[in-house]
């Protein structure tokens, strides 16, 4: 049985035109595949700088709560009712006493 040559012709086009396609979609796909394993081993080093930085801050949080320890035990105005203390600004620094210290008398004759 012979198939009519332009029959023949048409199938061998659709058969080129079917394998390019289907190169074109593997090349796409492994392009595809590349990018989810690269995207994968980037999000395995986020998750760890995530980890690293969970760490870091439970870190800072337990220095944070010694040093608060430390200066409300060790520093005389932390001790003091906050309404007892007074802010001054020198130079653009703020500073923390008290009314006794400030109008306490040195003895050394003034400034």
């Amino acid at each position: 049985m012979e198939q009519d040559p332009s029959l023949q012709r048409l199938v061998v086009t659709l058969n080129a035109s079917l394998k390019l396609e289907t190169s074109a979609l593997q090349a796409t796909y492994e392009k595809w595949r590349a990018g989810q394993v690269e995207l994968h081993e980037h999000k395995k080093l986020l998750d760890e700088e995530l980890e690293a930085l969970r760490e870091a801050k439970q870190q800072l949080a337990a220095d944070r709560a010694t040093f608060e320890r430390r200066v409300a035990r060790e520093w005389g105005p932390a001790k003091l009712d906050p309404r007892r203390r007074v802010v001054v600004r020198v130079g653009g620094q703020s500073f923390q006493t008290t009314v006794a210290v400030l109008t306490r008398d040195s003895g050394r004759g003034g400034w």
